[in-house]
């Protein structure tokens, strides 16, 4: 494994060419019988730990370590907690920092690719904590294979985009 790579592992389910078509029983003898008895059981074996030619084990993919300043125009938050979550098709696992008391954060091993950034418990106005939480926030940054990453989250910036986001599928609905 290289340096910044991170790896989940994965348990496929077999194909369905995989599976064994049904025979149909007829007229076969006492010994015949016995013998697919006992090499029925030992196939099926053979196949639950081979895995029908499908391999086992991680799956890798790249991350870089992300920097940046939560704020909302001048004014920086602190507290909190700062969340990267894979989106859009991206493979990766969540990933989360502590937001310090001047509002920087750092996050290691944050999957490259699209991810959404929610921001859980800091210290600013409610009606940013509704929508800028891990499981709603509008926010999507595409992280670069670089070193590192840096990212300038502007709430103000990102309340006016979720605003006429908002606007915009409402509009849609109406019509």
């Amino acid at each position: 494994m290289q340096r910044g790579e991170l790896r989940i592992y994965r348990l496929d389910i077999p194909h369905q060419s995989c599976r064994q078509g049904s025979t149909s029983g007829g007229a076969a003898s006492t010994t015949r019988t016995s013998i697919r008895d006992r090499i029925g059981p030992a196939v099926a074996l053979l196949f639950l730990v081979t895995g029908c030619g499908k391999t086992f084990g991680p799956e890798s993919f790249k991350t870089t370590r992300v920097i940046g300043t939560i704020h909302a125009g001048t004014k920086t938050y602190d507290g909190g907690w700062i969340e990267f979550v894979p989106t859009e098709g991206t493979v990766g696992v969540m990933r989360s920092g502590r937001i310090h008391a001047d509002g920087t954060f750092e996050v290691d091993r944050v999957a490259l690719g699209t991810n959404s950034v929610g921001i859980f418990g800091a210290n600013f106005p409610r009606e940013y904590s509704s929508v800028f939480n891990t499981l709603a926030t509008p926010i999507r940054r595409k992280i670069t294979d670089s070193s590192t990453t840096t990212l300038d989250v502007d709430l103000m910036v990102e309340w006016a985009r979720y605003q006429i986001l908002r606007a915009d599928a409402e509009a849609a609905r109406n019509r």
